[in-house]
């Protein structure tokens, strides 16, 4: 239910930003295949040579009443780390099977709720001002909108993690499931971004490269 995930985004929240030192390990476990709920809102600054190990399942709730949202109207995104430096996500599935973040965003999409929400829909993974980032073997399923978004960041490798944005099992894009908008793959700005045995399926751009801000 609802409690249960913005209790477990709070227990993460203070573990990344109080409780976790230079050279920890936090552990997502997957003994089971469990899964972990979690509400938007996961926001993390100034950590730094910490690895973050999804070996389970971290799903998003689909209850956009519930979403949390800044003071402008605006949601939260699903995680937000800014600042970092030296920080891995990767999981100890390996590059088959990988650990998996699922954004569960069926319910953000469609032609008419396009017209409701439009783009202020939550970004899976948004990084911003960081550098020495190592993403791997991670599979970023669903994502509301844009699924990894890397922010003026510096020395980035992404390795063996794949995208997936689908409302349907078929494989080609029909009008049914194009209308998953603006589920771009990787949207990178920043220099020494490396990007290779990814796989990527959604209904926007792939790899977008976009001009940096700072």
């Amino acid at each position: 239910d609802i409690s249960t995930c913005n209790n477990n985004t709070k227990i993460i929240n203070d573990t990344l930003n109080n409780m976790i030192s230079s050279g920890d390990i936090l552990l997502i476990p997957g003994n089971n295949n469990q899964i972990f709920w979690f509400n938007g809102g996961i926001y993390v600054y100034d950590l730094q040579n910490i690895t973050i190990q999804i070996d389970g399942t971290i799903s998003y709730t689909d209850d956009r009443d519930k979403w949390p949202r800044d003071n402008s109207g605006h949601v939260l995104e699903c995680m937000y780390f800014e600042n970092i430096n030296g920080i891995t996500f990767t999981s100890n599935k390996g590059d088959i099977i990988k650990g998996l973040i699922d954004g569960n965003g069926k319910r953000w999409w469609g032609a008419i709720d396009y017209l409701i929400y439009a783009e202020n829909r939550p970004r899976l993974l948004h990084i911003h001002n960081s550098q020495n980032i190592l993403i791997e073997n991670i599979y970023f399923k669903n994502s509301p909108y844009w699924n990894v978004w890397l922010e003026d960041v510096k020395n980035v490798e992404i390795h063996h993690s794949n995208v997936s944005a689908r409302r349907d099992n078929i494989d080609y894009h029909d009008l049914y499931d194009i209308t998953a908008f603006n589920t771009d793959g990787f949207d990178v700005a920043g220099e020494n971004v490396y990007i290779h045995d990814c796989e990527i399926w959604n209904q926007d751009d792939c790899i977008a490269v976009k001009p940096q801000s700072a």
